[in-house]
């Protein structure tokens, strides 16, 4: 029961961050470099209380090793989508070959978790990790 009273602590947590955000959109840069680096810690630490709320709900890890394996699949179409969006947006002359984008996509398509580190490692090897935008810039403009 414990676990369970730090996974609605962390999520409250969670929602008054966000809350947080709304009201002061200036923060929204540091917020996102401090949840950068602070993200393998939290990953961990989830993973951790997660086993143990299952091994002290159900008297077996197998409930964790499901959740696991969904969020693993669920990281990984998210990581498509966004591998494959950045594939379609940068131009034909990006590439130095002349099919070199449509060989990337079959391979985005065909073999999707090799496509994904495959492209995420050429596109950061060549054009480097895109900065965060800010959202509310338009409304700076005004």
């Amino acid at each position: 029961m414990v676990t369970f009273s730090i996974f609605f602590a962390t999520a409250v947590l969670v929602v008054l961050a966000r809350f947080a955000l709304v009201l002061r959109p200036d923060l929204r840069p540091q917020f996102e470099l401090a949840l950068r680096r602070l993200m393998p810690v939290i990953v961990l630490l989830g993973v951790v209380l997660l086993f143990v709320a299952s091994i002290e709900c159900f008297n077996t890890p197998w409930p964790a090793v499901f959740a696991y394996a969904f969020a693993l699949a669920i990281w990984l179409v998210a990581a498509w989508f966004h591998e494959f969006r950045i594939l379609m947006t940068l131009p034909d002359d990006a590439f130095p070959g002349r099919n070199d984008k449509a060989i990337w996509a079959l391979l985005l398509i065909v073999a999707p978790p090799v496509g994904v580190l495959t492209f995420r490692s050429y596109r950061l090897a060549h054009f480097g990790e895109s900065k965060p935008v800010y959202a509310g810039a338009a409304h700076d403009l005004n």
